[in-house]
């Protein structure tokens, strides 16, 4: 570090004349070659942050063109809009998997999965309208709604409650057991009218039994940790 013997400006070690009052610098300690800048100093940083709500307007925008020409097409063809709105219903659902979790966040991210399974929900009741199919209380909507609890759960469990992980691992495979069972239940009660477990208590079983002796042993610290060591988790 040196300084202006006329003008005590601080001087960098590769400045051969003060920037100030313009006196030649004479200092035999400094070494202007270690020290010269760089080019890529004098670079301007720009701002490289993305603009979400440009983008979302713009993909939003260009999503509908699609929708266009497919909707042209189904109309003049069958002078009716029938399998054009399929299109539309499933750009909704991209709409709703992609860019909500794009343009928007929320504290807990298991929050988009609740409007991701309104979407597939509204998709299904548009494919049973236009095809004129019966089942959509009965079956599409509560298999559903069954599937997104389950993955709201799941994504609940590793993400927003971040729980130890033998504990993690017992409320996961607690959960499938019960999702199965009701999905058994659900089809059942299709087919046959009545609620009956065909299936299900043969996966159910061993996946209870584990998930429920997993969480018990979660609890114990002793336990907990002599599983660890052994399982290398």
């Amino acid at each position: 570090m040196s300084y202006c013997v006329h003008c005590g400006v601080r001087l960098a070690s590769y400045e051969t004349v003060c920037p100030l009052c313009g006196t030649p610098v004479n200092d035999p300690n400094g070494n202007p070659e270690n020290d010269l800048p760089r080019f890529g100093e004098y670079l301007e940083t720009t701002d490289r942050k993305v603009n979400r709500h440009f983008l979302f307007s713009l993909i939003t925008g260009l999503a509908f063109i699609p929708f266009i020409i497919t909707a042209i097409v189904d109309y003049c063809l069958n002078h009716s809009f029938s399998w054009s709105l399929l299109v539309l219903g499933g750009e909704f659902v991209l709409w709703v998997f992609i860019l909500i979790p794009f343009r928007y966040s929320f504290t807990r991210p298991s929050t988009f999965i609740l409007f991701d399974t309104l979407a597939v929900a509204l998709l299904v009741l548009l494919i049973t309208v236009i095809f004129r199919f019966k089942w959509y209380l009965s079956l599409g909507l509560p298999l559903v709604l069954l599937s997104g609890l389950f993955i709201y759960a799941v994504v609940f469990i590793i993400i927003d409650d971040k729980p130890r992980k033998l504990m993690a691992f017992g409320s996961l495979f607690f959960a499938l057991s019960i999702y199965l069972i009701l999905i058994d239940l659900v089809i059942s009660h299709h087919i046959h009218s009545s609620f009956r477990l065909t299936w299900s208590y043969w996966p159910f079983v061993p996946l209870f039994t584990v998930g429920l002796m997993a969480m018990l042993f979660s609890r114990s610290m002793k336990i907990s940790s002599w599983l660890k060591k052994k399982l290398f988790i």
